[in-house]
């Protein structure tokens, strides 16, 4: 038990310097798929993907740690926004991969607020 709240809490330690810097991508994102497209823009969404993908799996396995003694990751709405996300990459209309990005940037600062909160970072 105590070997588990070790790695979960080493995961976390790696997501919070990582997510602030997927924020960022995805805010840069949400500008070059609002009309300022640009020759690497496909490569930032992949890039994005896969560290959401990364983040989601960290997410997982350390939610029960997040959310110990209050609710600060809501697991609705953050699955609601990754769904969200996935369809627009379905669909890969760049309109609605920056209104997932949209939806999905909060839940990540939120994220990022919840690992400061139980001082992590």
């Amino acid at each position: 038990m105590e070997e588990n709240l070790k790695e979960q809490k080493e995961a976390l330690e790696v997501l919070a310097g990582f997510n602030s810097r997927l924020v960022g991508n995805m805010e840069i994102a949400v500008q070059e798929l609002s009309g300022d497209r640009k020759e690497d823009t496909d490569k930032l969404v992949k890039s994005i993907t896969d560290a959401v993908n990364w983040e989601v799996q960290v997410l997982n396995s350390t939610m029960d740690l997040l959310n110990k003694d209050k609710v600060r990751i809501e697991k609705t709405a953050f699955n609601a926004a990754i769904t969200e996300f996935s369809n627009a990459l379905q669909q890969g209309a760049d309109d609605a991969l920056a209104a997932a990005l949209k939806t999905m940037i909060p839940q990540f600062k939120k994220l990022d607020d919840a690992v400061k909160e139980i001082g992590l970072s």
